[in-house]
């Protein structure tokens, strides 16, 4: 059950009623007290201000929600929302999404920042190119107090390519899909994926189903701060040991109690996810399509995949 106070902010000053609203930003919100402000500040100053922005507070303890509450009740676009009850990472997501109603959607994180212009520029390359459904800037990864960590400059985009190089590309070369989730979509392309599943790498089997829909666009300009409380994240290079321990973290954070048994075979769990959405949930005009992406993802994550085998069998003889 969740609360919904989205009166408050829609009858506040500043509602900006005159220009018709082109994009819904979404903020899944919890326990962000300390980088909420600097956060919202940073969403509400963009130059292209035509947006709402959905706040869904997951039972923050911390006064999060209220000063959620403050903004809104200063600007009108904001609309607010409450879990009563922590539902975890993934429903908090899912629920900003559904609660969204424009034709451009953008998820935000409740401890980043962006340039001024991030809104406009993206909003620009889906305006200019119908067959893109995706458009996400360069990231600079930043530190607790703000500090540059690093500038990720790696480029993955489809845009431009025919349906079945698209759907190639993603599933056997696309790189950094954890920051390309928080670009901005064609929310009627995004409606016809799973929008973050129950799984520990949701964010990868979305932009694999998307790419049914489009394409990717690059904007190769670093407009938005991702920051980061722990160590700076790597793209290759784990040991087995290191890739189970960010494993855990996923599962701590991304479910509600206690984590789905799935959640500790993730690669083929995500393969096992894309027959389903994609040859099944689509009504069998996909039928040979869904094997076929798998077999892509898979075939390249074969030593992954023992991994993950190896470190549930272990997980299964200490608890036994």
């Amino acid at each position: 059950m969740f609360m919904e106070v989205s009166q408050t902010s829609r009858t506040s000053k500043n509602t900006r009623d005159d220009k018709p609203q082109k994009v819904s930003i979404g903020l899944p919100v919890y326990n962000g007290s300390i980088y909420i402000r600097s956060a919202l500040d940073s969403l509400l100053v963009q130059t292209f201000d035509q947006f709402e922005l959905v706040i869904s507070d997951n039972a923050s303890t911390d006064g999060t929600f209220e000063i959620c509450k403050e903004y809104a009740a200063r600007d009108g676009r904001i609309a607010l929302h409450r879990f009563e009850s922590n539902k975890g990472l993934l429903a908090n997501f899912r629920q900003v999404f559904q609660l969204s109603q424009n034709k451009y959607f953008a998820w935000a994180g409740d401890h980043d920042l962006w340039q001024p212009h991030w809104l406009e520029s993206l909003v620009k390359v889906l305006d200019s190119e119908p067959t893109t459904v995706l458009a996400y800037p360069s990231v600079i990864g930043i530190g607790p107090n703000g500090e540059e960590l690093f500038r990720d400059t790696a480029v993955f985009e489809t845009a431009g390519l025919n349906r079945q190089d698209r759907i190639r590309a993603a599933c056997s070369k696309m790189v950094g899909a954890g920051n390309m989730v928080y670009g901005l979509f064609r929310a009627d392309a995004l409606r016809k994926t799973s929008v973050n599943l129950n799984l520990l790498m949701p964010d990868r089997l979305l932009l694999m189903e998307l790419a049914l829909q489009g394409g990717y666009r690059a904007v190769r300009e670093p407009l938005w701060k991702r920051r980061y409380s722990d160590a700076i994240p790597r793209r290759v290079g784990f040991s087995d040991e290191e890739q189970e321990t960010i494993n855990e973290r996923r599962r701590r954070n991304l479910f509600e109690g206690k984590a789905p048994w799935h959640s500790y075979l993730p690669t083929l769990t995500l393969g096992l996810g894309l027959v389903y959405r994609v040859s099944f949930r689509s009504g069998f005009r996909n039928i040979h399509l869904g094997p076929y992406m798998t077999y892509l993802f898979c075939r390249r994550r074969c030593q992954l995949i023992k991994a993950e085998s190896k470190a549930l069998v272990k997980r299964l003889m200490v608890r036994t």
